[in-house]
């Protein structure tokens, strides 16, 4: 009887021990509640717009996205336009690797090795100004354009169903000729939806999403989003985030009234002086102000980031060559190696 009780106490014993170790312990209940949270939060589509080279890629020229905890990559195949020429020129010799169909393809094989999300964004460059001013006269020429772009954006949106791409973009900022060719869009993107199944946007620029008329017929209202926020030199995370306000409650009064989510295709800001008053400003000045990226960034995700009619973003832009890109000292969008890309990483998951 002894032996049966000294028996019977080793193996309470034995399971008092086991049951305590296995319970875990206030620090690694933080742990496992901290990585839940952050689980969630990472389902915001928080992007970059990757930037082609005339280089292949490889899985490791996408690793720099841990940096930031970034979740999807904008990938973009740049098409070109001549002075008076009404052709929309692709894959051609002269281009970019990156820009090519082979190379859109080596992009996105390389971002899903790193289980990051694509959008695929054809991107037409014109020879001179800028994209939503493009305009035509003759019926001849609204002809040529229709017929090549059509062409380029098909092209395209076969890879993206071959290849899997979460998302694709059937334009980016052609501001005057969706106004004058609404039903031409209507009927193309009815061409896209034949051979790409899935989610599909348009990038409108920021100053006329509202005038866009067939946004019904896509997923997601897509901006590239450079508001202008401040015309202080170096501006306060306080008064931007002022700013911001009256800006989302547009946005969340055209989400609502047309029951689709907002996108940012594009947003961001460069570290340089007055970097708030035309975020979209792409010249070249010496001045360098890395508190005014920072805080403009800070006021962004804290104002819109969090917004259940906000699907999220993708910022402009981002480099494959992480260790030679940007830097303190360079005042070009990119916010690699600058004091703004640890605020990236950590707002985007508030």
């Amino acid at each position: 009887m002894k032996l049966s009780w000294l028996l019977s106490s080793y193996f309470i014993v034995l399971i008092m021990i086991f049951c305590f170790s296995c319970k875990p312990s206030k620090q690694s209940r933080k742990t496992i509640v901290k990585e839940e949270k952050n689980t969630a939060q990472t389902s915001k589509i928080h992007g970059v717009n990757f930037v082609s080279t005339n280089n292949s890629v490889t899985p490791e020229n996408f690793k720099s996205l841990e940096k930031i905890n970034a979740n999807w990559v904008a990938i973009i195949p740049f098409s070109y336009m001549k002075d008076n020429d009404a052709t929309v020129y692709f894959n051609s010799s002269w281009q970019w690797f990156g820009e090519t169909p082979e190379g859109t393809v080596n992009y996105i094989q390389s971002a899903k090795a790193n289980k990051l999300k694509t959008l695929i964004k054809p991107h037409i460059w014109p020879a001179n100004g800028w994209i939503g001013e493009l305009d035509f006269k003759t019926d001849q020429e609204w002809g040529k354009f229709e017929e090549t772009y059509q062409t380029y954006i098909l092209t395209f949106a076969k890879i993206a169903q071959e290849q899997q791409a979460e998302m694709f973009c059937i334009g980016v900022e052609l501001k005057k000729i969706v106004r004058k060719r609404p039903q031409y869009f209507i009927k193309l993107i009815k061409e896209v939806k034949k051979v790409y199944k899935g989610q599909i946007t348009y990038a409108a620029n920021w100053d006329n999403y509202q005038n866009i008329t067939f946004w019904n017929d896509l997923d997601h209202i897509g901006i590239d989003g450079y508001f202008p926020i401040s015309i202080d030199k170096t501006p306060s995370v306080e008064k931007a985030i002022e700013k911001w306000s009256s800006i989302n409650t547009e946005l969340e009064e055209f989400s609502k009234k047309l029951k689709k989510p907002i996108l940012f295709t594009e947003y961001g800001y460069r570290n340089i002086d007055y970097a708030g008053k035309q975020p979209w400003i792409d010249d070249q000045q010496p001045s360098l102000n890395n508190e005014a990226q920072s805080n403009l960034y800070s006021a962004f995700y804290e104002s819109i980031w969090k917004k259940k009619w906000f699907t999220g973003g993708f910022l402009w832009k981002w480099y494959p060559n992480h260790s030679t890109s940007g830097g303190k000292n360079n005042n070009r969008f990119t916010p690699q190696n600058k004091p703004v890309e640890e605020i990236i990483k950590k707002k985007a998951l508030m």
